[in-house]
Parts: C-alpha cells; structure tokens; sequence
C-alpha cells in the first residue's frame, strides 16, 4: 500500500498541472440505507477504482459509508428523535468499516484511493484513536471524517477531543458533512475550525450554500477552511427546492439551473478554499419516505462537469487546493 508521504511527494510534483483528485467519495456499505431502501447501499474500493479510471480521474480520498454496526439498531431508523444506544457489534464506532477500507485500498487502491477513517465523538475515544494510530504511524491514513446527521453529533462535539490531538500530530484533514439539520450547520464547522487553527477542515457539500457560511468565510479571507462541491449536480438540482420549502438560511444567489456557470461563480468566491468532490456514489439521490429518485447523475457526468470548466479553475479546486487540504502548504 501506498504510504502518503510518497503520494505527498508525487503529487507535490504534478501541482499545478492538469491531475484531477476527487475528494468526497464512499466505500463499503450501509445498512441503514438498506433498511429504508434508499439508493445507493454499497460501494467497494475495486468499483471505485475502475470508475476513476473509465472517467480519467487521477485519484480520490475515500471512506466508509455513514452507518456503522456500532449503535446499529432497527429502530435508530424508524423513530427519528430516539437516541442513539451504542451495541457490541464492534469495539469502536466504524471499527470494522475502517479496518475493511484499509485492506480493500492495500489490494485494490492501486495508488489512487486515499483513505479517511470515519469517527464518532464521545464514543470512546480514546480507542477509536488507539485503533487509527496503527495507521497513522505506518502512513496509511490520509485523514478523518465525521457524518454529523446519522450520527447525530455536532461539530462543537470534537472541539479539544483526542481526534483533534491525532489530526494535529499526523497532519490529518478532517471532513464534516454539512447540511440544514440542526447537527450540521457549515456555521458550526467555521467555529471549530476557529478554534483549531492548526488543523484543515472541509466543510463537505458547499455548506448547502448558506449564505451566512459564506459571509463569515469571506470576512475572515484564506483560513483553514475549505468547502468541497459535492455532489454538485444535485446540488444544484436540490437548491432550488430547498429554497422554495424554506429548507435552511438564505442560499447563495447562484444560476442553479446551469451548473457550469455556477460553480465558476462559486471558485470566484473561494477561489484558495473550493475544492472538487463528487459523493460517489451518491451522485445518484434517492427519497428516504417515498422511494423515489430525487436526483439521477453519475460519476462521469459530475467528471464531465469538471472537464468542462477553463483549465485554471480545473486545476485550482481538483489538484492544488486539494493538495493544500490534504497535506497542507508545500
């Protein structure tokens, strides 16, 4: 398996060159989609892989799917306001998914998937951390993800927790899912980050593009914050419905009915800070109560989006920003 200070050194060669790296992509599988029967349930490292290269994609960041055997319950996803109640599946949330990912990258990664171990704060911890180390010290980890809503746990739940001490020691990114629920609003993510100046976070799905994220980012310029476009076609699809249902704060005026022309006017506001991903396989949408399609893409129309915008704002959000995200300044 590729170590990641020789993938640092390799793509630290190709910056500012035409290398694409998608940065918000799943693996493995999740059973709480399978229980609700909402599309996708699944996604292996091997699938992953031929899909980067049948789309020219250089490389990914990748990790497991939101769920994990660790507070699996049927009813956790039937009554919505239950509270989560940790089972002996596994010892530590995402122990297995983690443990799985690392082996399927070792075998079939083939250089091009760079694994992020998922996590669960205030759920032992310290374990989680001991588990993770073993691969931060072999050079395998390239960085951490929480998954605010099925998780049910709040940016502000990782201010000072041993997950910030890990990413500070190993210079790991972390990831956190951004949305209009109450866990995950991209404002909370800016005020962790606030805190933990020395470490890079992402704020993942474009903040939902909630203005307020955006103005408190742009007062603040350049900062440790970058927010990644995934998955923006359905983004742009799902934005304007949200915005008619008064689903979250007030959205960025943007053209969402042309996609291409907003995510350029999006790189005009965070030109240092946006960087591509894609949600694979969520490019693909499904209705959690009615079981109907919401949104219909694929990992090589959201590569053709890419493809299509001038080359500079290609290069700026799929390779450098990304390599500033991932190994910070080089």
């Amino acid at each position: 398996m590729i170590e990641r200070k020789k993938v640092q050194d390799i793509l630290g060669e190709q910056k500012g060159g035409d290398v694409s790296i998608d940065v918000h992509t799943h693996n493995g599988f999740d059973h709480m989609n399978t229980i609700r029967r909402r599309y996708p349930t699944s996604q292996s490292i091997k699938d992953l892989e031929l899909k980067l290269r049948l789309a020219s994609i250089d490389y990914a960041v990748s990790f497991p799917c939101p769920s994990s055997f660790y507070y699996f319950d049927f009813r956790d996803f039937s009554e919505k306001d239950r509270k989560l109640t940790p089972l002996p599946a596994e010892a530590v949330p995402f122990e297995h998914a983690n443990r799985q990912m690392i082996y399927e990258v070792s075998l079939f990664g083939n250089g091009r998937i760079f694994p992020f171990a998922s996590i669960l704060p205030q759920h032992n911890e310290l374990r989680q951390v001991e588990s993770l180390e073993q691969y931060a010290k072999k050079g395998y980890l390239f960085g951490l993800k929480l998954h605010t809503l099925p998780t049910r746990t709040k940016p502000s739940e990782l201010t000072d927790s041993p997950f910030i001490e890990l990413a500070t020691i190993y210079s790991l990114p972390i990831m956190i899912h951004s949305g209009p629920d109450e866990f995950s609003r991209p404002e909370n993510i800016i005020a962790l980050a606030r805190h933990h100046q020395s470490v890079r976070f992402c704020i993942a799905h474009a903040g939902r593009f909630e203005k307020n994220a955006y103005d408190m980012l742009l007062r603040e310029g350049d900062t440790n914050v970058f927010l990644d476009t995934s998955p923006f076609l359905s983004l742009c699809a799902l934005t304007p419905l949200d915005m008619q249902r008064g689903k979250g704060g007030i959205k960025l005026d943007l053209p969402y009915d042309d996609p291409g022309n907003a995510l350029t006017q999006l790189y005009s506001l965070m030109p240092n800070n946006l960087v591509w991903g894609t949600d694979e396989p969520w490019t693909t949408i499904m209705d959690d109560t009615q079981q109907t399609i919401l949104t219909k893409f694929d990992y090589f129309d959201e590569a053709n989006l890419l493809k299509s915008l001038p080359s500079d704002i290609r290069v700026k959000i799929a390779n450098d920003n990304t390599q500033r995200f991932l190994f910070g300044n080089q």
